[in-house]
């Protein structure tokens, strides 16, 4: 695979997959963006990380209406180790930990 680096007209340049031209990495001030066909893919900007966007306002901002968790987990207990923040989940519940080793779950039903 081969690579172009360009100027154009901005300040800090592009890198160009020379076989996929709608391909490349963006090097701007405030982010540096992956995107293909003109449409950014990934994006990290300060300690923010976009998704489909370039100006990502979260530490993971996804610019679409769902996210894939592909991998079912289920705690051991509600005191299992674990970490704020967590979510995982299996085909019963939807289990959030809410503090260190403190974890809540959901049921899950059908609709």
């Amino acid at each position: 695979m081969s690579y172009k680096f360009s100027m154009g007209d901005r300040e800090l340049g592009d890198i160009e997959f020379e076989e996929d031209p709608g391909t490349k990495i963006n090097f701007e001030a405030a982010y540096i963006s992956f995107e293909t066909e003109g449409n950014p893919i990934l994006t990290v900007s300060g300690s923010n990380v976009g998704i489909r966007t370039t100006s990502p306002k979260a530490a993971l901002d996804v610019d679409d209406n769902m996210i894939r968790v592909r991998d079912s987990f289920t705690p051991a207990s509600a005191n299992a180790s674990g970490r704020q923040g967590q979510i995982c989940w299996d085909a019963n519940y939807l289990y959030i930990c809410v503090a260190p080793s403190t974890w809540k779950r959901v049921a899950l039903q059908s609709w």
